[in-house]
């Protein structure tokens, strides 16, 4: 999160759209540094060559939101739905929907993690503490859990944060978050211009 209350989340998604551009790594840092909100980034992104591989998934404090899904050859961008916007560990969209690079194991788990996060948010309020309880879900009758420990080769779990724009904070647990202690770190840099017509 920069101090203009731009977030970015990293989703790793290996591509067969590969080529000569930029990592999304150094993207992540570019869009943080030179961009205020997710417009501005949406059309930084645009404008620059990607080597492809991976999604960004992006919200700033004025509420707009975005998951981008990178390719060399195309980007993919999904606006959600004005409440949320949500991404695992594959392509969804358009030309890059079948341009994930993974063994069906992992393709499988990608996709049974993004219908449990999806159906969370279609029937619940989103506070930190609700967060907190999807984010360190683990497998059961309700579908897959979000929480994973690498017990499975198909993915683990290195860290869980939620953002809060508006306040420009966010509350990390570096980790696997069911067991992970979560800190909040708030920036203390001077509000940005209009921030006091702002609300949580």
């Amino acid at each position: 999160i920069n101090d203009d209350g731009l977030a970015l989340a990293d989703t790793q998604i290996g591509s067969l759209d590969n080529g000569v551009g930029l990592l999304r790594y150094f993207v992540m840092t570019d869009i943080l540094a030179n961009c205020v909100d997710v417009d501005a980034a949406l059309a930084h992104m645009r404008a620059m060559p990607h080597c492809g591989g991976g999604s960004l998934v992006l919200a700033d404090r004025h509420g707009a939101m975005a998951a981008v899904e990178l390719g060399h050859s195309t980007i993919a961008v999904d606006r959600g739905n004005g409440r949320w916007v949500a991404r695992t560990n594959h392509f969804t969209e358009g030309a890059l929907a079948d341009k994930t690079r993974d063994d069906a194991r992992g393709q499988a788990n990608s996709l049974a993690r993004l219908r449990t996060v999806r159906t969370w948010l279609e029937g619940n309020a989103v506070t930190d503490a609700s967060a907190r309880v999807v984010m360190s879900g683990h497998d059961g009758p309700a579908g897959m859990g979000l929480c994973r420990h690498g017990d499975t080769p198909e993915s683990r779990t290195i860290s869980s944060t939620i953002f809060r724009p508006q306040l420009r904070a966010m509350t990390v647990a570096d980790g696997t978050p069911c067991s992970s202690p979560w800190d909040r770190y708030q920036l203390d840099f001077a509000p940005p211009v209009g921030a006091d017509d702002v609300h949580p």
